[in-house]
């Protein structure tokens, strides 16, 4: 019907709508999966699954409690197997990795779904079009000379919704770069956090070892 109104400027846009519906939605999606799949699988290997920490010389803890038992002082033993369990128990619940891991899975889950909303409701917002782009060949005979203003009518408003769609897309893609891009910078500081809570937790036995080895178990 748009075609055969023979007026330009309905015809053009709407031939550009169609456009958005048969290529720009795919290749919009396609962008993003190009972008969003590697950069999920480059986070995925962001941190290290081991935590290696870096002691100065007396600040490490193991190596005081070792020397603590080597010392094989009256409370040595004791001092040694009250804090060797507490150390190890501290590592094994510090899965660094898998803590910053699942905050992050569980928000790049949730934008992804919104996302794929968008785009399902920016196909909706297009089902407008061939109703609307018909409109102006059922005016009645004693308007007939009013079809090429109904359609160049309709066709401001469907420029206005391409102007519209075309910043929406260009947002789709923008977005998911500015998220990725926060969830990797959200992970590095989670992952800092992580290490430096658990290398103060570690520092602060010290003392504790230390003064166990003088003045033994606590009544």
């Amino acid at each position: 019907w748009a075609t055969a109104l023979n007026v330009t400027a309905l015809a053009t846009v709407v031939t550009n709508l169609k456009n958005v519906t048969d290529a720009k939605l795919a290749e919009t999606l396609k962008a993003y999966k190009d972008l969003y799949l590697p950069a999920i699988l480059a986070l995925s290997r962001l941190l290290p699954i081991e935590s290696n920490f870096s002691f100065l010389t007396g600040e490490n803890p193991a190596a005081v409690l070792v020397g603590v038992l080597i010392a094989n002082g009256p409370f040595s033993r004791f001092c040694f197997w009250k804090y060797s369990s507490l150390l190890h128990n501290i590592l094994l619940t510090s899965n660094f990795a898998a803590e910053c891991y699942d905050r992050e899975y569980n928000r790049l889950s949730t934008l992804q779904q919104a996302l794929l909303l968008q785009i399902e409701l920016i196909s909706y917002s297009l089902e407008i079009v061939n109703p609307y782009s018909v409109v102006c060949g059922f005016l009645p005979p004693s308007a007939a000379l009013r079809t090429e203003q109904c359609a160049n009518e309709i066709a401001s408003y469907f420029n206005i919704i391409l102007n519209d769609f075309s910043s929406k897309l260009g947002a789709f893609v923008n977005l998911t770069s500015i998220e990725l891009n926060a969830s990797k910078q959200r992970l590095s500081v989670c992952w800092t956090a992580k290490i430096q809570s658990t290398f103060v937790e570690y520092q602060t036995l010290i003392p504790e070892i230390r003064n166990c080895s003088v003045t033994g178990p606590e009544l």
